[in-house]
């Protein structure tokens, strides 16, 4: 388990089980791989079982806490902590988890808890989870952005692009130098074709993040798309001044030099793009069309 092998780790854990239904740390332990897949229902009869069998053990309370509480089972968790307290449950892990289910704390601390939740829970990919909580803890935290930027993510992943836009505007709304709300609202106009718009955000991350190389990126990227490929090739040009260095900016620096019809100049940035990414197909394809058009026919 702890090497890695997740597989065999799951084989072993059955076959423990399959001779002792009620093996505490076997139970535990496969519990913990589910948890780790996001199968937190499969999670929690394991988790169940480990308690039952040893209750002594924080460990087995923390993980069945924080199974039920991502599913948003707040009031069996808080039944548990009950039960805990009354067997002598305490700790700073044990405190953290009651803290979030109260909904009358707003602390910074307990808004940084809700925050790491839906975290875990948007990189488990339950993304109705991350909506259904983020939208009551944007409730509870009406002037925090990360919440609505969270469903609105979720939104974006489940392809409900106009709900995912309208949570990315509340949370600019509500914080207009937000950088992941902006970003996001941005891959959301380039995805939607809305070129233009996403400019307008590519130009504020450019203030808000001025050493940031994956910015004039992007908006290289979008001054292609709008026909404007001197001024990407300036874009991709800055980058590379800020240190960007890889396959798909030296390929698209490439491909907006060749829209100019600076063939030996885009012929430099495939080679770069190549020794970066010996197997990229697209630079060779562009290299090798570069070369065609030069007539060099052997190099093509």
């Amino acid at each position: 388990h702890t090497a890695g092998n997740f597989r065999e780790a799951e084989k072993l854990y059955l076959e423990v089980l399959n001779e002792d239904s009620s093996h505490p740390d076997a139970s535990h332990n496969l519990g913990v791989l589910k948890f780790s897949n996001g199968e937190l229902e499969l999670a929690i009869p394991l988790f169940e079982t480990a308690l039952k069998s040893n209750q002594q053990h924080t460990p087995f309370w923390t993980s069945l806490l924080n199974a039920l509480i991502l599913l948003d089972r707040g009031d069996q968790a808080a039944h548990l902590i009950s039960e805990g307290r009354k067997l002598g449950l305490k700790g700073v892990v044990i405190d953290d988890l009651e803290l979030q289910l109260d909904p009358g704390v707003t602390s910074d601390h307990a808004k940084q808890l809700a925050v790491n939740r839906l975290l875990t829970l948007n990189g488990f990919g339950r993304f109705k989870d991350v909506i259904a909580q983020g939208e009551v803890l944007a409730s509870r935290f009406p002037a925090e952005a990360h919440f609505p930027n969270f469903v609105g993510s979720a939104h974006h992943s489940l392809g409900c692009l106009q709900e995912a836009m309208n949570w990315y505007e509340t949370a600019i709304g509500i914080n207009a130098d937000f950088v992941e709300a902006i970003s996001n609202k941005l891959n959301l106009l380039y995805k939607m074709g809305h070129h233009e718009e996403a400019l307008v955000s590519c130009e504020k991350l450019t203030a808000l993040r001025p050493r940031d190389f994956s910015v004039p990126i992007r908006r290289g990227h979008l001054l292609r798309k709008l026909g404007r490929p001197e001024d990407a090739v300036v874009s991709y040009d800055r980058a590379i001044e800020l240190g960007g260095s890889s396959e798909d900016l030296f390929n698209s620096h490439g491909n907006a030099l060749k829209d100019l019809k600076k063939i030996d100049a885009a012929i430099l940035s495939y080679k770069k793009a190549i020794k970066i990414a010996p197997n990229a197909s697209a630079s060779y394809n562009n290299l090798g069309l570069c070369h065609y058009k030069l007539g060099e026919y052997a190099e093509a």
